[in-house]
């Protein structure tokens, strides 16, 4: 085991970008709940079991995301983020992270905002819920540190007294996180359909200018596997190297090169860490 973290931290060494894909384990580190699958959801919000209600059920615009921003601003970023954050800055092409993930957690640990994509929208970032009703349509708005959703922890349902209005003089209506849910026709793309054609920018550069790349995925899972297939793609179309940190799903497709570790993501990325020659 310790030859390969060896070998996996001298990857990272020899690479001239880092990309990090990063699914929901990421965050189990940092504390936040693992509710992939019905079981695990369930354990994490027992409510929900108790009302007999589905993930998909609950993952509305209003309660259950207003109980997330509360817990996503109370969290600390574990010290993986950190490790990951310092190798970036140590390299030629720096590095940019690719997550499923709508905490922003990656922008709390000193993460680059222009180097993050969140592939499924930002808990931190709100669109009207009137859609493309609204006469402000396709704005997308940064959500007020300030502001407090009031919940109901026994259904979480929120107090819509408490729920931000639109900003545009003729609407008013109700806002929402701008988050992709579960049939959802009125999510907004735009703001992360731009971090996307950034993304897709600074991978040709590195094409273009033949550089080594290494792809560290953690925590991203085959449920939805976003993430997961995006790094095994970039790992195989740059011929890098795929480090795949993830307790319990750690396999790497045949015709990609890389390191699996079946652990949480501070474990991994600090053994590596030390394994680094400084």
């Amino acid at each position: 085991m310790s030859d390969r973290y060896r070998e996996a931290a001298r990857s990272i060494q020899e690479a001239d970008a880092i990309l990090v894909t990063a699914g929901a384990g990421m965050g189990v580190d940092s504390g936040l709940p693992d509710f992939r699958g019905q079981e695990g959801f369930w354990k994490a919000y027992p409510m929900a079991q108790r009302l007999g209600l589905r993930f998909e059920q609950l993952a509305n615009p209003m309660g259950f995301y207003g109980h997330r921003l509360n817990l996503y601003r109370q969290t600390i970023p574990h010290q993986g983020f950190h490790i990951l954050r310092d190798i970036i800055r140590t390299k030629e092409k720096g590095g940019f992270v690719f997550t499923t993930n709508v905490d922003g957690q990656f922008q709390r640990a000193g993460f680059e905002d222009d180097r993050i994509v969140e592939i499924h929208g930002s808990i931190d970032h709100l669109q009207c819920t009137n859609g493309n009703d609204c006469p402000g349509t396709g704005s997308i708005t940064r959500l007020d540190d300030a502001i407090r959703i009031t919940i109901n922890e026994e259904n979480l349902e929120a107090d819509l007294t408490s729920v931000p209005k639109c900003p545009h003089a003729k609407c008013g209506s109700m806002m929402r996180p701008n988050i992709l849910m579960f049939n959802d026709w009125q999510w907004q793309s735009d703001r992360t359909d731009d971090q996307n054609e950034e993304f897709k920018s600074w991978l040709k550069h590195l094409q273009i200018n033949d550089k080594r790349i290494t792809v560290i995925d953690i925590g991203s899972g085959t449920a939805i596997p976003t993430a997961r297939r995006k790094a095994e793609s970039v790992a195989r179309d740059f011929d890098g190297t795929l480090i795949r940190i993830n307790p319990r799903e750690p396999e790497i497709p045949s015709g990609v090169r890389g390191f699996s570790f079946s652990c949480g993501a501070v474990e991994a990325l600090t053994r590596m860490k030390e394994m680094m020659i400084v």
